[in-house]
């Protein structure tokens, strides 16, 4: 009896270790996942200072109830913090939309960059290695500004 009670006991305790660390490699994946994207967010939050891009709106626009975060991408960690804008019957165009954001964030220690060589046209703001964007819906009146890691 006791030699049958000391083999279950090293199945048990065999099955529990075995069992355990795939399950500990995926939780030490997961919060290192967590602690690089919080890292992430608290980069994009702090190029949102003093004045949050994500906050500010074009006469006649209409802010979303909340920020949308994304850190989908358990390779590369990249951030997004977001805001849905609707425009509710205004007639703005993107143009207007683009340069009131472009304008504000250049106002506020920004720079509008080129995305590839020296010589390209300007295309990217940025804020260190923050990236700001606006991207707009052709089949509605509305658009997103986002702050994100993703290079530029």
């Amino acid at each position: 009896m006791k030699k049958a009670l000391g083999c279950l006991l090293v199945v048990v305790a065999g099955v529990v270790v075995w069992g355990t660390i795939p399950v500990l490699v995926i939780f030490g994946d997961a919060w290192e996942h967590r602690s690089v994207c919080d890292a992430q967010y608290e980069a994009v939050e702090a190029a949102l200072k003093p004045v949050n891009l994500l906050d500010a709106a074009p006469p006649g626009a209409i802010p979303g109830q909340e920020l949308y975060r994304s850190c989908d991408d358990p390779d590369d960690h990249h951030a997004m913090i977001s805001r849905f804008y609707s425009l509710s019957g205004q007639s703005r165009s993107p143009e207007d939309i683009q340069s009131f954001y472009r304008d504000l964030a250049l106002f506020n220690g920004w720079e509008f960059t080129s995305a590839g060589d020296p010589g390209d046209e300007p295309s990217c703001i940025l804020k260190g290695n923050i990236n700001f964007e606006v991207s707009f819906d052709s089949e509605s009146d509305s658009y997103i500004v986002s702050a994100s890691t993703w290079p530029c």
